[in-house]
């Protein structure tokens, strides 16, 4: 009796699976649940961007979110001639505070949101909107001792301006590859194994 029971679920997946094939129908897989935790942005985003945004770039922001919290080391570094800086005012001070919380959002951004996503859509968007912020931040230099030559006058960067100009170029540039479908993935699998072309998803 035992036996005959446990016969009979396999009798019912055979007659489910032949009746199916008689009619033509064909069974559709169910796509397994996907937590927006458990994701990776491995499949879809090339390494090279991953390393930049997910781990260089949080860090430099992290560091610079530190620094300035003590306001008269961070003004020293963005002055020529750090012994003439003066005891900075509460505005001053305000300010540099409001810039390292400015500084933790971005990071936080990139170290929380970007890894658990693999919509290109996402990235795309989220860099396009950095870009934007990279021009501003770029121009904060200008009403510096250099003027807009700062730019290009590489020979006279201060550490501040490697991090500050110098690195930022690198991220722009990266970015705009990124926006562009530079060295990303034509396509990928997905849980039914068809090819989802990147580059032509939509905004």
């Amino acid at each position: 009796m035992h036996q005959k029971s446990a016969d009979f679920p396999c009798f019912l997946k055979s007659f489910k699976r032949s009746y199916l094939n008689v009619v033509g129908w064909q069974e559709i897989p169910v796509p397994p649940a996907i937590s927006p935790f458990t994701m990776s942005a491995s499949k879809t985003i090339a390494l090279p961007y991953r390393l930049l945004f997910l781990y260089v770039e949080p860090f430099f922001a992290l560091a610079a979110a530190a620094y300035a919290q003590f306001p008269s080391q961070y003004l020293s570094l963005l002055s020529a001639d750090p012994s003439s800086v003066a005891e900075p005012t509460v505005e001053v001070t305000m300010s540099l505070y409001q810039l390292s919380n400015l500084f933790f959002c971005l990071s936080l951004t990139e170290i929380i949101l970007l890894p658990v996503t693999e919509s290109i859509q996402v990235w795309k968007r989220l860099m396009l909107c950095f870009f934007i912020a990279d021009i501003g931040h770029l121009a904060t230099a200008f009403p510096g001792p250099l003027g807009v030559s700062v730019l290009w006058k590489v020979t006279q960067w201060n550490a501040m301006c490697w991090v500050g100009i110098g690195l930022v170029y690198v991220l722009m540039v990266a970015r705009l590859c990124l926006i562009f479908g530079v060295g990303l993935r034509k396509k990928v699998e997905n849980f039914n194994g068809i090819g989802v072309n990147l580059k032509g998803e939509r905004w």
